[in-house]
């Protein structure tokens, strides 16, 4: 059991900053279409700007995906489904503890200032757990949402520090 691999994706909200991200591009987007009377540049211009929103758009619908294997969990961001990018890796082989957030276990430990990686879906009724574990030598936190399959392999390699 300590050597499975478990994978999970987990959906995410845009932030509420979104919104108003959205409104303003496409503000610049209609603004643009004056520009375009210009010859030569107005074109260039509004076609810029009409191709940098939809990147922007595209930016803001993405997934975590979780992968977990040999005691290491790797964070991947997926953009539109498209584009994967590595966030990060942590080494659960070290952990100090896995609990719910805002358990008495878990405020028992962020009394401290660690740095902390937030790879949740930022919707409202999500289960989040915080993690404790070892980061390039320092110790971190690690916010995520992980399901039954992946909290049973967790608890399997640290049964006293993984609370359900």
């Amino acid at each position: 059991m300590g050597d499975n691999l478990v994978e999970q994706i987990v959906q995410c909200r845009p932030p509420k900053s979104a919104n108003i991200m959205k409104a303003l591009m496409i503000v610049l987007c209609v603004v643009s279409l004056i520009f375009i009377l210009i010859p030569y540049v107005g074109a260039f211009l509004t076609a810029i700007v009409i191709v940098v929103t939809v990147f922007v758009f595209r930016g803001f619908h993405y997934e975590y995906e979780y992968i977990y294997l040999s005691g290491e969990l790797d964070v991947d961001k997926i953009i539109a489904r498209a584009k994967r990018k590595r966030m990060a890796s942590f080494d659960f082989n070290r952990v100090e503890l896995v609990a719910p957030q805002g358990s008495q276990e878990d405020l028992r430990l962020s009394h401290n200032r660690y740095r902390t990686y937030d790879y949740t879906s930022n919707m409202p009724d999500a289960k989040v757990y915080a993690a404790y574990t070892m980061k390039d030598n320092e110790m971190v936190k690690l916010l995520f949402e992980p399901n039954e399959k992946l909290l049973k392999e967790l608890q399997y390699i640290a049964p006293r520090k993984v609370i359900l």
